[in-house]
């Protein structure tokens, strides 16, 4: 299975403060009462954290079976989850973010456990995302993290010294290398979500 941190919902507008209430136009934050938040449930799932959701209310996350050895992309919308895989893999796949246009982004590993990345567009077409400098192996790879509604892809890959460099990917421009300055050692590095 795919195994990263907890994803973290980017910035929202500048003068937008969100709330439990949902945005607002930079009033205070209303105290909440714990009446918004619901359970989300996969069937049959041993796990399933949701990773992401956009301006629809449409829900992207991954879920587990087999107590984790499996993983599967999903997304919910009205409260029916589908599971998203990508082709030709079962098991593997993980849903991390999901932009305003239905645009969704994650990551699968192959058979050699190396990790790419993937998008697939609101119609339902996948697309392999692999950055040119990511190393192939057991724990290396592309992982994607975050789309905006331009469909620009922010994530980290791991190069073939097991350092981990951030990259934001654009449609037009393709892929740019970030770095945090400082050096890192192995094993450590920068990564955009």
């Amino acid at each position: 299975p795919i195994v990263r941190p907890n994803p973290i919902i980017g910035p929202t507008a500048p003068g937008r403060i969100v709330t439990a209430e949902g945005p607002s136009s930079g009033a205070a934050p209303t105290p909440w009462d714990g009446s918004r938040f619901r359970t989300v449930d996969v069937p049959g799932a041993y796990g399933d954290p949701v990773t992401s959701v956009n301006d629809e209310g449409v829900l992207a996350g991954i879920y587990y079976t087999d107590k984790g050895a499996k993983s599967f992309g999903f997304t919910e919308q009205g409260r029916k989850p589908t599971t998203v895989n990508y082709p030709g893999t079962s098991g593997v796949t993980a849903a991390d973010a999901i932009n305003d246009r239905g645009i969704l982004i994650g990551s699968y590993t192959d058979a050699a456990g190396s990790n790419h990345g993937w998008i697939r567009s609101a119609n339902g077409r996948f697309t392999q995302l692999d950055d040119p400098s990511a190393a192939s192996g057991n724990g290396l790879g592309t992982l994607p993290y975050g789309i905006n509604d331009a469909g620009v892809i922010v994530g980290g890959y791991v190069d073939k010294n097991n350092l981990e460099h951030g990259f934001v990917y654009s449609p037009t421009l393709g892929f740019t290398t970030v770095d945090a300055p400082g050096g890192t050692p192995p094993g450590m590095g920068t990564v955009l979500v």
